[in-house]
This record gives C-alpha cells, structure tokens and sequence, in this order.
C-alpha cells in the first residue's frame, strides 16, 4: 500500500487525541494541524505525542495558505513552532513562504532531531511547472528534509502538470523527497496516484477533511486497492 497520512484538524486536543489513537492502525503518518485548535496547550500536547506509535507532522498553517483559526503574528508563530520542535515530533510543516523559515531555525530543528517540510499551496490554481521549480529550489537552497508542493486543480489537466513535476524536479532535490498532488474535486487522481509518481506520501482525512477535495483515508484505502 502507499503511505497515507490522516490530517486532523480540531478545536481541542482531546478531540484531536480521539481521532489520532482510532485512525492510527489505518495511516502511516498523523498530521495534527494546531491552527485549528482554540488554545495551544503545550502539556497536552507532549502527552498526547507520547501516545502515538506512528510518525507524527506538526503544523500551524498561516492563513495565507490555508489556516484555520490560529491568529498570531510571524514572530509568535516562529516561537511556537520552537516549542512544537521541542516536543521532538518526527516533522514540522512550515511554509517555505515564512520569513522565519532559514538556516538557522532549520539548524535548530535538527539539533532537536526534527524534520523539516517545506510547504507552498496554491487554493486558486495550477501554477505552470518553472513556477513550482522554484519553489523546489527554495527548499534545496534551505537544506530542507521534504518539499511539499499542493495545488488547486481548475481542471483534469492540472492533475498532469502537478504528477509530471515530480520527475522535472529531480535535478533539484539532491537528496529532498517531495509530496505533490492537487486539491478540489478536479484533483483527486493526483491526491491518489502521487505516491506511484514519487512522492513520499499522500493526505487523506479521518473525521472532518482539512482542505478541499481531502477523501477519508477508507475511500483512500479502498482505491489504492483497486489500483495495485
């Protein structure tokens, strides 16, 4: 089977905590998107890390590209995204859009043994292909661990444009695994097929979806099924 990873986006950490321990026998990885949540609570948080049995991403999404509720300035998120570092989860999500995003903080989180994902996403469009190379770029530049790259597809065509990326993008990643795949109703065939394409996992959903177009990880399941 191809590696999923189950987004959980919630208002409580408890909440969040329920649908992690039921969906982990089914996903690979867990993302837990801390934009969603009202109050960050760091306590609750390491307890509920220490639980997990699977690799868990950490994000707190900026609003620019997707987020939910969480309101603090770039400076705020950065030393919030210190402290998720010190919980020492296996990856943190962080736009490579981030004024925060540099050698230094990349540095800080692999002394604490913390991968990081630099992510763009685009909720309006495909963009052409020499447009998402250059964010590739940006991450190779940024010595990071993987380079995520979500789009929006308009149209079935964009679904090309997104899986033929992971094969352009090789001269750029020197050693940076990719996730790529479009969102919206026109890109559920990238959100499917981009393991098979290259990429290191793919998203799907356990409870309420997190971005347009995200399947449940059972529909997931039962297509990737179909298609081995």
């Amino acid at each position: 089977m191809w590696p999923i990873c189950v987004a959980i986006g919630e208002k409580s950490i408890s909440k969040m905590s329920d649908l992690a321990l039921k969906s982990e026998s089914q996903a690979d990885l867990i993302e837990f998107r801390l934009d969603y949540l009202e109050v960050i609570d760091f306590i609750e948080l390491e307890k509920l890390l220490e639980k997990m049995k699977i690799p868990i991403i950490i994000t707190v999404r900026r609003k620019e590209e997707g987020g939910k509720f969480y309101e603090g300035e770039e400076e705020e998120r950065e030393e919030t995204l210190k402290k998720c570092i010190g919980l020492r989860p296996d990856f943190i999500d962080i736009e490579l859009s981030s004024p925060f995003l540099k050698s230094t903080f990349v540095d800080f989180a692999k002394m604490n043994g913390v991968k990081i994902i630099g992510s763009y996403h685009s909720f309006q469009e495909t963009p052409p292909t020499h447009v998402l190379l250059k964010k590739i770029d940006t991450a190779s530049r940024l010595d990071l661990d993987v380079v995520k790259i979500i789009t929006y597809a308009e149209e079935i065509e964009d679904n090309l444009t997104i899986l033929s990326l992971h094969r352009s993008a090789k001269k750029y990643l020197k050693g940076i695994e990719i996730v790529a795949f479009c969102m919206g109703e026109n890109g559920l065939i990238s959100r499917v097929l981009c393991p098979l394409f290259g990429s290191k996992f793919t998203f799907a959903s356990f409870g309420a979806p997190t971005a347009p177009g995200q399947i449940s990880i059972q529909k997931m399941r039962q297509m990737q099924v179909l298609l081995i």
